[in-house]
C-alpha cells in the first residue's frame, strides 16, 4: 500500500500539522496574495480525519518533500532564500511573533536597561564587537526556545545539513546602539562554541524605527584545508522587525555599524539571538 505524501503546516508556538499537499497548496496560494488577511480562517483535515481550524496569522509556513511546496515570501510564511553565495543559505520567517508577544518582548527589553552587560567575544579580541547583551531571558524564553527547538529539524533539512541530536538552545538578547557593530566572524569557531549547529536571530524594535544600518552581512563560505572560511562576496539582509533568520553557525557573517541619532536606549536595534547546540 502506498502512503500518500503529506505536507506540514508550521504553526506559531512550534506546533506542526500534517495535511494533504492540495490543502497546503491552497494555503500557499492565499498567503502569496498581495494582501492576505491575518484573520482568514482555514479548516485543514489531517491524515487521521481530524480537522484543525486556524486563522492565517497563526501559520508560520508550509513545508513538504518537494521544494515547490515551500511557502513563498509573504506576510505569514517561512521561506528559503538562495543568496547566490557559496555555502551560506538561510531561512527567513516573517511575522514570527503574534502582535501581543511582540509587544511583550519590546517591553521586557526596555525594562531591563540597567542589567545589560558589554558584549565580548570568545578570544577577547579588542575593537571587534560593540553592543550590550542580556543573558537572563527567563520571562520570555517560552516565546523562542520551544519554537526554535521544534523548527530545527526542518530548518536543518532545508539547509541541506545533517540531522542532529539537540543538547540545548542557547538564547540571549542583544542591543545595538549608535556606532555599535560586530565584525566578520562565525559562531562556532572556538572549543567552547564548536557544538553550535544553527544560529538564529530574531529582530525587533520600537516603531517607528529610529535607527539605520545594523545589516546582517552574510559572506560566501567555503572549506579550505579542512576549515570553513569566507570569500569576498556578500549579501546584506535588512533587520526587519518581527522577523527571524536561521543559518548554519559556521557561516561567515557580520553586523554592520548602527546609526541611532537619538542615542536613546529605546531606539536601539534589538535581537533575541542564539544557537541550536548539538549533543557531543
Amino acid at each position: 500500500m502506498t502512503v500518500p505524501a503529506l505536507s506540514t503546516l508550521l504553526l506559531r508556538g512550534g506546533h506542526r500539522w500534517a495535511c494533504a499537499p492540495a490543502e497546503a497548496q491552497g494555503i500557499l496560494a492565499y498567503l502569496a496574495g498581495a494582501r492576505p488577511d491575518p484573520q482568514q480562517i482555514f479548516t485543514v483535515r489531517g491524515p487521521d480525519g481530524q480537522t484543525l481550524t486556524i486563522p492565517a496569522r497563526e501559520i508560520v509556513g508550509v513545508v513538504g518533500e518537494e521544494p515547490a511546496q515551500a511557502a513563498p515570501a509573504s506576510h505569514f510564511s517561512a521561506w528559503r532564500k538562495e543568496t547566490g553565495l557559496s555555502g551560506s543559505p538561510y531561512v527567513l520567517i516573517d511575522d514570527f511573533l503574534a502582535p501581543a508577544d511582540l509587544e511583550k518582548i519590546v517591553a521586557f527589553a526596555l525594562a531591563q536597561e540597567s542589567v545589560y552587560a558589554a558584549a565580548t567575544v570568545t578570544d577577547t579580541a579588542e575593537d571587534y564587537r560593540s553592543a550590550k547583551v542580556l543573558f537572563d531571558l527567563t520571562p520570555v524564553l517560552d516565546l523562542f526556545v520551544p519554537r526554535v527547538r521544534a523548527m530545527a529539524p526542518e530548518i536543518l533539512r532545508q539547509l541541506n545539513l545533517p540531522p542532529v541530536t539537540i543538547k540545548n538552545i542557547e538564547c540571549q538578547l542583544t542591543a545595538h546602539g549608535d556606532g555599535d557593530f560586530f565584525r566578520r566572524h562565525n559562531d562556532n569557531g572556538s572549543r567552547e562554541t564548536a557544538g553550535r549547529a544553527l544560529t538564529y536571530v530574531y529582530y525587533f524594535n520600537r516603531t517607528p524605527k529610529a535607527f539605520a544600518g545594523g545589516l546582517l552581512r552574510m559572506y560566501e563560505t567555503v572549506v579550505e584545508n579542512g576549515f570553513y572560511t569566507g570569500g569576498k562576496a556578500f549579501h546584506d539582509i535588512e533587520p526587519r522587525c518581527n522577523s527571524l533568520i536561521m543559518f548554519p553557525s559556521h557561516c561567515q557573517h557580520e553586523v554592520t555599524a548602527v546609526s541611532c541619532p537619538s542615542g536613546r536606549f529605546a531606539d536601539r536595534r534589538f535581537t533575541v539571538n542564539g544557537w541550536v547546540v548539538r549533543a557531543s
